[in-house]
């Protein structure tokens, strides 16, 4: 029951930090009264934006034999959490994810760019977020896939 208790936590407070980040730059915020796709409305006077809010739980960096092993990461699963068990988010639901890594690493992501790139009507499973210095090389790419969208509040840059 604790642990319920303590997911739940981080996800209102991810919730709040993403509102008051949009708020910050002049934009109207609202919730949602029902439950649906996306967790918050943002206004920017000329659109109205479906915006799905993710907590990121951060990955240590690990070694494997011969040198190989993975990099100190946030990871996101773009899953919908109900009763019911779990499912993958839709397409059609929302305009932008915002994935919270930390107070100050948001990142503000169209859903155009989360299209699984072997099914058009699906997105991708999840999203991992590298951070620090990396073991391999070809995770500099990895890490900078997703920097554009880091703390992109304003939603004229998106």
């Amino acid at each position: 029951m604790t642990g319920d208790i303590q997911a739940r936590a981080r996800w209102f407070s991810a919730e709040m930090l993403v509102a008051a980040r949009f708020a910050a730059q002049g934009y109207v915020v609202g919730t949602p009264l029902t439950l649906c796709g996306y967790d918050l409305l943002v206004d920017t006077g000329q659109a109205i934006w479906r915006v799905q809010v993710k907590h990121a739980g951060f990955k240590e960096a690990r070694m494997r034999p011969k040198g190989r092993g993975a990099s100190a990461r946030y990871a996101v699963g773009l899953l919908r959490h109900r009763a019911a068990g779990k499912s993958f988010l839709a397409c059609h639901e929302f305009d932008l994810l915002c994935a919270v890594c930390a107070a100050d690493r948001i990142y503000v992501i169209p859903v155009g760019c989360l299209v699984s790139r072997t099914d058009a009507s699906r997105l991708v499973g999840h999203l991992e977020f590298k951070v620090g210095d990396s073991f391999r090389k070809d995770h500099s790419a990895a890490r900078t896939r997703w920097e554009p969208y880091l703390n992109a509040f304003t939603l004229s840059e998106v």
